[in-house]
């Protein structure tokens, strides 16, 4: 485990350090003593998991004394995303990490964000339009694990739900996509029974589908959803339904405090994580980088988005109090 993540590092920082050969090209720029101002717009700040980007963010605050960075709330309405970048442009942010709410909506303003001098670094979920940097946590790998995982446990058979994110955001976004490949690559005796896009992003959203869906289907194996909340969902849903004695394994993603007491219960069978501090941490520090040199998608000339990955692991109960303290829950509490 320690390797992988000096492997998601080492591949981070190599980004980071690749540009200064151009630096001498670039205008603009800031002094090492000037204030930067960095804005984190996530889809929303409702979630557990701002503690954990908060935690990035803090970090970075504390190693660069004249850095700010101030968090912003979209609510998961691309709109209001929108309206957050426009309200950072002529406030005069250096640097926008965003995690897109929409992929393509937000596409237009991001450019206009690049065309006047304001680097943009998406994290976790990209966009269409060319801009500085995206650091993706890897959904591929994470739904492959999460796949490899689960269907060891079923033994390579069963009838098998996929919940994935809502529509907009399955876009850039891969897990269901990867859990089914692995399934249809490595399993012939596995079936997967539907594969849905929720309407939304709460816990209730994949409550309500699963319920619907327990009317449908007499018999379920197991069931997939790329969010611990949604995991949580499928089991509420399961034990209303009153099939709690049939042995579904729920399979949750993103681990949170909510998903560790719950594989911990045996509610949920198991989760993933991907190392969303050190990846966030990073993508903090190359918007410092880029507002000292003036260094966005526009000066630098690029034609494609730059990419970092950072992967998943499967988290299960029997590698759980191993991974905890990696996961950084236990700092914020």
């Amino acid at each position: 485990m320690k390797k992988l993540i000096a492997l998601v590092l080492a591949s981070l920082v190599v980004l980071t350090f690749a540009a200064p050969a151009m630096a001498d090209e670039l205008p603009g720029g800031k002094e090492v003593t000037d204030e930067f101002k960095l804005a984190f717009i996530p889809m929303s700040t409702a979630g557990q998991v701002t503690s954990i980007c908060q935690l990035a963010a803090d970090d970075i605050m504390n190693s660069y004394d004249n850095c700010k960075i101030e968090f912003f709330d979209a609510g998961f309405d691309p709109n209001t995303q929108i309206t957050l970048i426009n309200e950072c442009i002529t406030q005069g942010y250096d640097c926008i990490v965003l995690e897109c709410a929409d992929s393509t909506a937000v596409g237009p303003v991001i450019q206009e964000a690049e065309q006047e001098g304001v680097a943009v670094i998406t994290f976790n979920l990209n966009c269409d339009a060319v801009h500085t940097m995206f650091v993706k946590c890897d959904s591929y790998s994470g739904g492959w694990a999460a796949a490899e995982a689960m269907m060891g446990i079923l033994e390579g058979k069963g009838d098998i739900l996929l919940l994935d994110v809502p529509a907009p955001q399955a876009v850039t976004t891969t897990f269901c996509a990867a859990f089914e490949d692995y399934v249809y690559e490595n399993c012939p005796d596995a079936n997967i029974l539907e594969y849905i896009n929720l309407t939304g992003n709460a816990q209730e959203d994949a409550y309500n589908a699963m319920r619907d869906l327990l009317t449908k289907y007499d018999h379920i194996d197991g069931v997939y959803c790329p969010d611990d909340n949604y995991a949580l969902g499928v089991y509420q849903a399961v034990q209303e339904a009153g099939r709690g004695e049939e042995g579904i394994v729920i399979w949750g993603n993103d681990i949170t405090p909510g998903g560790i007491d719950a594989i911990r219960s045996g509610k949920i069978t198991g989760s993933c994580w991907s190392d969303r501090y050190s990846a966030l941490h990073e993508a903090f520090q190359f918007g410092v980088y880029c507002a000292q040199l003036g260094l966005n998608s526009v000066t630098a000339g690029y034609t494609k988005t730059p990419v970092v990955y950072a992967d998943f692991v499967a988290i299960t109960p029997d590698n759980l109090e191993e991974m905890v303290p990696l996961t950084r829950w236990d700092k914020v509490g």
